[in-house]
């Protein structure tokens, strides 16, 4: 029996699309105030688990060399985020931001879906104690300082999606990543 080789192409494409598709992705949204320990952790994180990337504003702002339009900054964390989704050698995406919005973290969620259906999305949440935040922050030096009058708005935010969590997480069907 002759194998026609067009319709083997097609298969060998179609299965490749459908493993492609089927490849599980875990999206990790890192939560918690500047210099509550987010980068320091996830960078932990990429050494352990070598499938693993980062998409993160600040790195973003950090390649323009803070000379940057915000549209800028989103298209290429989009870009990014899109290129880590359909990535099968890409098992974990951290999205290392303050991420205290249902709003910001509803549109990430989406366009990952839109990528790849098959994506799970867990929260790691950062309670660090404020004062603590606060010192750190005082360490920092250039760009990487945040106004107190910023960190003080970040808080009020935290506050209102950490006392919301329970109910958000339960209505989109997210996880608490506790590794």
């Amino acid at each position: 029996m002759e194998i026609n080789p067009y319709i083997f192409y097609l298969k060998f494409c179609y299965l490749k699309y459908y493993l492609y598709i089927c490849t599980m992705k875990h999206v990790v949204f890192l939560c918690g105030i500047p210099a509550s320990g987010k980068s320091t952790w996830v960078n932990e994180q990429i050494n352990i688990l070598p499938n693993s990337k980062i998409v993160s504003w600040d790195n973003i702002r950090k390649m323009f060399d803070y000379v940057f339009s915000e549209v800028a900054v989103s298209e290429l964390f989009n870009k990014q985020l899109e290129e880590y989704v359909l990535n099968d050698d890409v098992e974990f995406i951290f999205i290392d931001n303050t991420n205290v919005k249902e709003k910001y973290i509803n549109n990430i969620i989406n366009f990952c879906l839109s990528c790849n259906k098959n994506c799970e999305f867990f929260i790691k949440v950062f309670d660090t104690p404020y004062d603590e935040c606060i010192k750190r922050n005082n360490l920092r030096c250039g760009h990487e300082y945040v106004p107190i009058e910023v960190m003080e708005r970040m808080k009020m935010n935290y506050d209102n999606f950490i006392k919301n969590l329970n109910n958000y997480i339960n209505l989109k069907n997210i996880k608490i990543y506790d590794k």
